[in-house]
């Protein structure tokens, strides 16, 4: 679950302030190559389709809104029918 933002939802941050609000001890700059990951190739769904974050690059770095990182998250954390979690 992310913090809550301090900005605007509709408002754009630079990838690595936007990390920050993830949870977890990782250091920021692994979450931000997870994330400009996410948003370059995405992760597979489990309709085999590809599931990506939305961001965009301005001025040579990407940014994302608070917004879409917290659908992104939701979507690949929804649980499945069977109940046996995203593996099944």
């Amino acid at each position: 679950m992310l913090t809550p933002p301090i900005v605007e939802p509709d408002t754009s941050l630079p990838l690595a302030a936007a990390c920050r609000l993830l949870p977890g001890d990782e250091p920021i700059a692994r979450k931000a190559a997870s994330a400009r990951r996410w948003i370059t190739v995405g992760l597979l769904d489990r309709d085999g389709g590809r599931l990506r974050l939305a961001g965009r690059r301005i001025g040579g770095r990407w940014h994302v809104r608070p917004a879409d990182l917290t659908a992104f998250l939701a979507a690949i954390n929804e649980p499945t029918d069977d109940g046996l979690g995203r593996g099944a």
